[in-house]
């Protein structure tokens, strides 16, 4: 107990590990928008495509438009990535696997840079630089993170509410609004892909 505010502090500072982080997070930016027309498209993508526009039938319809609830088996699944990149791709001129490929890209960075934030709250910032390193060159994630848009965006939106939880846990009995916030909306984007989310919420008997 004596040593938490020494801890909390050493988490605060901005250092050299945390500069190294940053840097790693903005080389991956550039590696992806210099090579995300090499990954070609998935075996299932094409259905995941046809989803997300059946989900947006779905809604600008007034839900009468109930097609994709037999589409296949994915009404079992969360569409949010699928509803997200058809309703970017219907508003920027461009290829429609490339903005996938981006966007899920971008979610895989987005969760590495969580996974950085989440190691170095819990151990400090060369911990959060050494867990940003070995996710980065993971093939296990990076090789996934152009195609595999439940998995990583799942696995993103899991690690940012468990970022958030452990920062409003800090502060209790009164957590700062914006960690309330953020955990509301990454659990609601990992629901918004599957129901298991929900383990973030349900509490040990």
């Amino acid at each position: 107990m004596h040593d938490q505010p020494a801890r909390q502090t050493r988490c605060t500072r901005y250092d050299r590990y945390d500069s190294a982080a940053v840097l790693l997070l903005l080389g991956l930016v550039v590696r992806v928008l210099l090579t995300y027309d090499r990954y070609a498209v998935s075996n299932d993508e094409g259905l995941q495509q046809r989803y997300g526009e059946l989900i947006v039938s779905y809604y600008t319809s007034g839900f009468t438009d109930r097609a994709l609830f037999t589409f296949e088996n994915l009404y079992l699944y969360g569409g949010l990535f699928d509803l997200t990149a058809t309703l970017i791709g219907r508003i920027l001129p461009y290829d429609l696997y490339s903005i996938r490929h981006i966007l899920c890209a971008a979610i895989g960075i987005g969760g590495i840079a969580a996974t950085w934030a989440t190691a170095r709250l819990v151990a400090g910032s060369r911990t959060g630089l050494i867990a940003t390193v070995l996710l980065a060159v993971s093939g296990v994630w990076y090789g996934a993170m152009f195609n595999h848009t439940k998995d990583i965006s799942f696995a993103a939106a899991m690690t940012g509410a468990t970022y958030a939880l452990l920062q409003a846990t800090r502060d209790l009995p009164r957590p700062q609004l914006r960690h309330v916030v953020l955990f509301g909306a990454m659990l609601g984007a990992a629901l918004g892909i599957r129901a298991m989310g929900l383990l973030l919420v349900i509490s040990r008997s």
